[in-house]
């Protein structure tokens, strides 16, 4: 992408996951702060750009963690679903006294980088 596509990318991206949060939370009071909607886009352009690649991760077994490498789909599906689950249930138990993580900036941002990513790639022209 290089630095100012990149950095384009990922300001779009936050404001889109802004965005899908504010949707859901219209009514609120509390005020949106983090960078955690963007990196979620980064990860929806890492899912679709390399598929095949493993991420360690650190699963608990007997107490004791062990790093397994697993593949990019299984890793960030199954972050998806957890994010997606904890967005609906953040909308039905949100209230104007408690703040929290805004689980569906996470889920828009992501969306969008996984949508939007291809258009910041440059493109190689054939000869």
């Amino acid at each position: 992408m290089g630095r100012f596509k990149y950095l384009g990318f990922y300001l779009f991206c936050g404001i889109a996951a802004n965005f899908s949060q504010y949707l859901f939370t219209q009514n609120s009071f509390l005020p949106m702060l983090g960078a955690s909607g963007a990196i979620a886009g980064v990860l929806g352009a890492y899912y679709k750009f390399f598929p095949k690649n493993a991420i360690d991760t650190i699963i608990p077994v007997f107490g004791l963690p062990i790093i397994i490498p697993l593949p990019v789909r299984v890793m960030l599906i199954y972050w998806f679903i957890t994010q997606a689950f904890n967005g609906v249930a953040a909308i039905f138990t949100i209230t104007s006294s408690t703040g929290g993580v805004a689980y569906l900036a996470h889920i828009g941002g992501f969306i969008f980088g996984l949508v939007i990513c291809s258009h910041f790639v440059w493109q190689k022209r054939l000869r």
